[in-house]
């Protein structure tokens, strides 16, 4: 699915060495493990999966949302809408030490407006790390305001 997103979907804004770097960063192998050892949400319809969203906490007041994906097939029906949300409660819930969650998108033509309607405000721009290359990113934040 990840894959499927930067070769179908961030193609369009990034280069391809970046589209390279992005998509063959990880073996599926490797994902499920990096995933497995962080907060991690999946939409799921029976064994279909349709998006997930992992969460880290690189300092102990900030979230960092490191990934968000659905399924190219099922973009537009809401459900990363619904995984953000999701994610910002269960940091809401489960962390509450936390003021602000964190995210960096390298595609902000693409999400950087998605991002935006759910209260995030740019901070400034970054880099995505990864195993294949480096990515030009914008880092966007949100203040966690207790329900």
């Amino acid at each position: 699915m990840r894959r499927d997103a930067f070769l179908e979907v961030f193609s369009r804004e990034l280069d391809a060495g970046a589209v390279r770097a992005g998509a063959d960063a990880f073996s599926a192998e490797e994902f499920t493990e990096l995933v497995g050892a962080l907060d991690s949400f999946v939409v799921l319809d029976g064994a279909e999966r349709f998006g997930f969203c992992t969460i880290r906490y690189p300092e102990p007041v900030t979230a960092e949302i490191l990934y968000v994906y659905v399924d190219p097939a099922h973009l537009g029906k809401g459900i990363g809408s619904r995984l953000v949300r999701y994610a910002e409660h269960w940091i809401r819930d489960k962390h509450p030490e936390v003021t602000s969650i964190a995210l960096d998108t390298a595609v902000p033509k693409y999400n950087q407006a998605f991002y935006e309607r759910l209260g995030y405000t740019q901070l400034g721009h970054t880099v995505c790390r990864y195993p294949t290359g480096e990515v030009a990113a914008v880092r966007l934040t949100k203040s966690v305001a207790k329900e």
